[in-house]
């Protein structure tokens, strides 16, 4: 079965990764309320990733699923491409920012390794490989009853909306925390898709206004983008980010399913090179930071449409050059 609805969901999800992340190449003062709320509708696109990733181990991995075969898929397409990035941008980063020792040096880049905190963005890597090692339960979790997948959602996002995203995302056990419930939706969602299509489209539209609504409230309240906090069981405050995140998801994905379900050869080939523009967008963001960037128009939503342009351009055009260049190897180096 082909999902054309997830791919197109896939192109999406890309798209509003590397627009929020142009925020940074924006100019923002003091938001309005209509611009604080785009800004909120914009930022928090991890979870469109994750709930995907969901989707796709339930949809591709669980029915022929062994543990080794679906590591080995991970560390070589994920894992691997991470590593060809990460490490000359850790060595870089060490070698401008940290002073000292040899040894505290050599610590400082193992933590911006292992943290995934090199470059904005590569923090997801370390912390979705740590939930694809925790595949086993995930395999127990869709073999439970739906009352109880959903009971056991409950709790977890409970404590997804306590824990909250670290500070500056450098906690991955924090982070796992976080996403965990995500990708377990992901999971329930395809597992019990047929049954939940037609209420999803009944609801698409109610889903979209909530999203709207919530990240209006969010925005109001003074609040923009992401909720980060140091690791507590103490509730600072409600994470509006992720109620708001996947009421978008599930009405993009409302709108997909009923409106283009239906192969699109542009989307596919862009959801084909996501990962692989994820990679590479990161480091172009810090290298025009490093370089002193300044924004272009005075207008934030100009700069960030153009430079999310611009920045798609720069990284499909690597990937067509590296596919040519190593036509075999081209996914193990950019993950695409």
């Amino acid at each position: 079965m082909t999902l054309h609805a997830i791919t197109h969901f896939r192109t999406l999800a890309i798209v509003f990764v590397v627009a929020s992340h142009c925020i940074l190449l924006a100019h923002y003062d003091t938001p309005t309320l209509a611009q604080g709320t785009f800004i909120n509708l914009l930022t928090g696109a991890t979870v469109f990733f994750v709930l995907i990733s969901g989707i796709l181990f339930q949809h591709v991995f669980v029915p022929r699923y062994t543990f080794r075969r679906f590591m080995r898929s991970k560390l070589r397409n994920v894992a691997l491409p991470y590593l060809v990035l990460a490490l000359p941008l850790t060595v870089f980063v060490v070698l401008r920012e940290a002073s000292g020792e040899i040894g505290a040096r050599v610590l400082y880049g193992a933590h911006l390794l292992l943290s995934g905190n090199t470059v904005i963005a590569y923090w997801y890597v370390p912390a979705i490989l740590v939930m694809f090692l925790m595949s086993p339960l995930h395999m127990a979790y869709q073999r439970l009853s739906l009352n109880h997948q959903l009971c056991l959602l409950a709790v977890l996002y409970l404590l997804s909306n306590i824990v909250q995203r670290s500070v500056e995302d450098m906690v991955i056990p924090q982070s796992v925390i976080y996403f965990t419930p995500v990708y377990l939706t992901g999971m329930t969602y395809m597992q019990h898709r047929a049954a939940a299509l037609p209420l999803l489209k009944r609801l698409t539209f109610p889903l979209l206004l909530s999203a709207i609504l919530l990240a209006m409230l969010a925005a109001q309240m003074g609040h923009y983008g992401n909720y980060h906090t140091g690791f507590s069981l103490r509730w600072s405050e409600i994470d509006l980010m992720m109620p708001q995140k996947l009421a978008l998801s599930f009405a993009i994905l409302g709108l997909l399913e009923r409106y283009a379900d239906r192969p699109l050869g542009w989307s596919q080939s862009l959801a084909e090179a996501s990962f692989g523009v994820f990679f590479l967008h990161a480091p172009m963001i810090y290298l025009l930071l490093e370089a002193g960037y300044r924004p272009l128009f005075t207008a934030p939503l100009a700069n960030i449409a153009v430079m999310t342009g611009v920045l798609f351009a720069l990284c499909l055009g690597s990937i067509a050059l590296l596919r040519r260049v190593f036509p075999n190897h081209s996914r193990q180096l950019v993950g695409a």
